[in-house]
């Protein structure tokens, strides 16, 4: 892979097409030696006060190439060129032969008159030349360029692939070669002229990204819709009942929500229902506010309604009993339901789903659902897949076996393009888990997960405390920094902190470092995660709980493991020479 400058998609990057081609310039195979910068400005154009190229690929031993891109539909009509966006909308463009053109012959002569180090120490006449990416239209051989040949160009498909857009970039090398052919003071540029060429265009990052920008960077990532989800959206609206499968990350909870709101819409009354209260909070404060959604956490819902009736227990300490919420409670909302006589809903949508496949819930929900499971509208999104930490479903064959007892028919979906962790924390999802994460060709790489490793209470403390003040260093807010532990508060070493701003109160985090146990903070994310207490990984709990804690990460991810715990995650590791 090539090494990219910046190392992520800067944030003012409006442009769908440079972004897309982010990702595949990255993932360019047996490119180790080449340098590909994005949005390098040009501190002389010879026709503009400032200008700047979309990208400049550096490559030893063949030369250095301008790229402009070109998004959408393109044409020309031989005077001026104009592009049609997805929404069929059409408007002039600048002619991209001629800024390509212009951008080259900026770089070459700067680099030209550039320096570093001593008088000679400068890149010699090296190959320059340019070409023009049209990577959403075909174009070989269906538009003639005047001043463009047409291995100066790569079109949809040259840049579907990272192979193919390798392939392109070579084909355009060997152009400009056989062009400066008769030229030979013009010669391709060595391992060493290649890396002074891209210390003059692009000094300035040699100094480190902050770890602001790099949050903010993969943060922009998540709330775009992928490609799949769009898919799996226009499946959905053709199904009664679908179950929706996808591993953390997904974008589960973002497709729930949009058809919640969706359903609402066309005067529909949805409930939108999960087990985690905290992430029942999230889903009310995302959803919209129409009158005809009911929103929250399965159980507490069911509590409300059993209090409305007058049937809660008197003696309260009945609903510690273990069975209470599972079987109790479900018994006196149905109860309850019919004694108030509630409207039934027209739509039913679950998020994690697989936390509420217990039979008395499943009860509760047909009831609730005009036409029941086996005949109404419902869509359940869930993970079967390490997310059970309730142990309410007992899996994904579980699911099934007791929908099929009920003669429940069903359309399924799955997911699998994670849109939450950047690529670092999802690769070491993968090589400690097995699991194989597919990410869209433009997800953010991230900083590498940090793994810190303590012997005693004491050490862990200061580990952590370095941690938290390293991030305030870089003005990380405090609100963008959970603490995840397996343990309560009060037998966490998070208990241990003094000075720092903690709050367990997850609705009124402002100016606060966000302390919660992995089970309560499932289902939600954050920027920046820090699990600590990793103190056990013998049994599936213990590795359930990792797991979820650490796919909560969305840009950093900081792990505190105790040191005799570590080598037992790396002996249970698939990948365990780089953990």
């Amino acid at each position: 892979m090539p090494k990219m400058i910046p190392a992520h998609v800067g944030e003012f990057t409006t442009s769908n097409a440079e972004k897309e081609l982010f990702g595949r310039f990255r993932e360019m195979p047996d490119t180790d030696n080449w340098t590909v910068m994005h949005s390098v400005g040009i501190a002389k154009h010879p026709t503009q006060s400032q200008g700047e190229a979309d990208y400049v690929v550096v490559i030893p031993g063949k030369g250095t190439f301008t790229l402009e891109v070109k998004g959408g539909l393109i044409s020309f009509d031989g005077d001026r060129w104009y592009s049609e966006s997805r929404n069929g909308e059409e408007h002039v463009i600048k002619d991209p032969v001629e800024e390509a053109n212009h951008a080259n012959q900026a770089f070459k002569d700067f680099v030209s008159r550039s320096r570093r180090g001593d008088v000679d120490d400068r890149p010699g006449s090296t190959l320059f030349g340019f070409g023009v990416l049209f990577p959403d239209c075909s174009v070989h051989h269906e538009i003639s360029f005047v001043g463009l040949a047409d291995e100066q160009i790569g079109d949809i498909d040259d840049c579907s692939t990272p192979e193919k857009l390798k392939a392109c970039l070579l084909r355009l090398a060997a152009y400009w070669k056989d062009a400066f052919r008769n030229s030979p003071f013009i010669t391709a540029p060595t391992a060493h002229e290649s890396r002074l060429i891209v210390d003059i265009l692009r000094p300035e990052f040699s100094a480190k990204v902050s770890l602001a920008s790099l949050i903010r960077t993969v943060e922009d990532k998540v709330l775009e819709l992928t490609a799949e989800q769009v898919r799996v959206l226009e499946g959905l609206t053709e199904n009664e009942r679908c179950i929706v499968k996808g591993n953390a990350g997904t974008g589960k909870t973002v497709l729930a929500i949009h058809l919640t709101d969706q359903k609402a819409l066309e005067d529909l009354r949805v409930g939108l229902f999960c087990f985690n209260r905290q992430l029942a909070y999230e889903l009310r404060r995302l959803a919209s506010d129409d009158p005809d959604i009911v929103c929250g956490s399965l159980t507490e819902y069911m509590a409300e309604i059993v209090e409305q009736a007058g049937l809660t227990p008197k003696d309260r300490q009945e609903k510690n009993l273990p069975d209470y919420y599972t079987e109790e409670l479900p018994e006196l909302f149905m109860e309850a339901f019919l004694l108030l006589d509630l409207p039934q809903l027209d739509f039913l949508v679950l998020d994690e789903g697989q936390d509420l496949m217990r039979p008395r819930y499943l009860d509760a929900l047909d009831l609730m659902l005009k036409g029941g499971l086996r005949n109404g509208s419902w869509f359940f999104f869930m993970d079967a897949e390490r997310q059970d930490l309730y142990h309410a479903s007992g899996g994904e064959e579980a699911i099934r076996e007791e929908l099929s007892v009920r003669k429940i028919s069903y359309t399924t979906f799955r997911l699998t393009e994670n849109c939450r962790n950047s690529v670092a924390i999802s690769e070491t999802i993968d090589r400690i888990f097995g699991t194989k994460t597919k990410h869209r060709s433009d997800t953010p790489r991230g900083e590498d997960v940090h793994i810190l490793r303590y012997k005693d209470e004491k050490q862990q403390l200061a580990k952590l405390q370095e941690v938290l003040t390293t991030l305030k260093k870089e003005n990380i807010p405090p609100e963008k920094i959970v603490l995840l532990s397996p343990l309560r508060f009060e037998n966490s070493v998070v208990k241990e902190l003094g000075g720092w701003p903690l709050t367990e109160d997850y609705k009124n985090r402002k100016g606060k470092i966000l302390f919660s146990t992995i089970y309560t903070f499932k289902g939600l994310d954050s920027p920046v995660v820090i699990i600590t207490d990793v103190n056990h990984f013998h049994y599936e709990n213990h590795k359930t709980a990792l797991y979820v804690g650490m796919s909560r990460a969305i840009s950093l991810l900081y792990l505190l493991i105790r040191e005799k715990t570590y080598q037992q995650i790396v002996e249970y590791s698939k990948d365990p020479e780089n953990i």
